[in-house]
């Protein structure tokens, strides 16, 4: 088993890093701002037509993905999403 390990050297030095040209703050807001709206003012139906699910199990799951998902990001202060959203990189050893 050794051997197969020492084919995928590990890299010491990992570098985090995101694009900024994808989404800022605001626009993260935004999408969060959209998303808690389509939660509070839509039902099961509405989500299976504009994402295309057909309304069965399948799209059921998916629909109390969305609203776990949505309930999940209100739990997070805008300062902390701010942040995150904004973070530029870090390095980290292994």
């Amino acid at each position: 088993m050794g051997a197969f390990f020492s084919m995928f050297p590990l890299k010491r030095d990992i570098i985090l890093k995101f694009r900024h040209d994808i989404m800022d703050s605001q626009q993260f807001q935004a999408f969060r701002e959209k998303l808690g709206q389509f939660y509070w003012c839509s039902n099961f139906n509405e989500f299976c037509q504009i994402t295309g699910l057909s309304p069965d199990s399948y799209g059921l799951e998916k629909w109390q993905a969305f609203i776990t998902c949505v309930k999940a990001m209100q739990q997070i202060p805008d300062t902390t999403w701010n942040a995150l959203v904004e973070f530029e990189g870090i390095r980290r050893s292994r």
